[in-house]
Order: C-alpha cells, then sequence, then structure tokens
C-alpha cells in the first residue's frame, strides 16, 4: 500500500543519487566548450625519418593518415604551419616542396619497402637511405600526378635520409 513515508524517502534517495553523479562529472569549462576542431599542421623545419616522432611542438604529436584522413573536421594551425600566398585558414595543396610530409601509416616496422602506406621508415627509427617513408600532401583536384591517392591525400616514399616536414596533430 502506499507510503508517505516510503515515497518521501525513496525521493530523498534519488536526489542524492542524482547529486553524486553530478559530482563525478568533471565540470565543463569555457575554454573547453570554445576548443573547437582539433588542429593540425605540416612543419615549417625539415627532419629525416630518424626525427620524424619528435618534430612536432608540445601539445602536438606526428600524425598518422587516420588521425588527418578528413581534414574538413580538423582546424589548420597557421601560426605553426607551412602556408602558402592562397592558403588562406586551411592548409596549403600541391606536391611539391614544402607541400608535402612525412606520415604515419599504422603499420608495423619496415625497412627496405618502398610503397606508400608500408614504407615507414622502420617506425620512425632510421635515417637510412636505404630505408623510405611514406609521404603524402593535398592534391589540388586538377593536378595530373602519378602517384597513388587516398582521397583527398596523394602519397608517395620518400628516402629516410631526406629532410622533409611533418604532419601534425594536436594530442
Amino acid at each position: 500500500m502506499f507510503s508517505f513515508k516510503q515515497s518521501l524517502a525513496a525521493f530523498v534517495c534519488l536526489l542524492v543519487l542524482i547529486v553524486l553523479l553530478a559530482l563525478m562529472v568533471p565540470p565543463v569549462s569555457a575554454a573547453s566548450r570554445e576548443k573547437g576542431p582539433r588542429k593540425f599542421y605540416l612543419t615549417k623545419t625539415l627532419h629525416d625519418g630518424s626525427q620524424a616522432l619528435t618534430a612536432c611542438a608540445a601539445d602536438y604529436h606526428m600524425a598518422s593518415i587516420w588521425e588527418i584522413l578528413d581534414p574538413t573536421n580538423l582546424s589548420y594551425n597557421t601560426a605553426l604551419g607551412v602556408t602558402s600566398d592562397d592558403s588562406g585558414l586551411g592548409p596549403p595543396s600541391g606536391g611539391l616542396e614544402p607541400f608535402l610530409g612525412w606520415i604515419r601509416t599504422g603499420y608495423k616496422a619496415t625497412r627496405g619497402a618502398n610503397n606508400p602506406g608500408y614504407a615507414n621508415c622502420n617506425a620512425w627509427r632510421s635515417a637510412d637511405g636505404a630505408d623510405a617513408g611514406t609521404l603524402i600532401f593535398l592534391t589540388n583536384p586538377w593536378d595530373a600526378f602519378e602517384v597513388e591517392t587516398v582521397n583527398p591525400w596523394h602519397s608517395l616514399t620518400g628516402s629516410c635520409n631526406a629532410a622533409r616536414s611533418v604532419w601534425c596533430v594536436q594530442d
């Protein structure tokens, strides 16, 4: 049968539970609300394959292709990154230096591979000219480069002893 005391006790327990759950959730600060999309950039400095993992600024790391595959969900950091005359607030495009950079592939450590997506300078530990790493750049749709395509990215390989820019993404 209905009991006012039991209902009141259940209501108080429910309120206590709600308060405890609310205290466990971290507050959303104004800074975190204004953070916006994750940032990425292409380094202005050049690095061989063995230096690629340490090339990015604080709070950034060498990007995997899978982290920056869709640049429409990201914001390009023009203060840290390479820009071109017409890049505005976006990344530069085109396959000529300095608009291409080393990228992590997610593949196992590989020596001697020379295929985009496989080549990774032995997991970015090698500066040996016999090893290769994967490089990517944002294509201009009207370009007709003879390279592998990871849309909207083009990929190619480069010798690990060559100094190249590095694609970085925010932690």
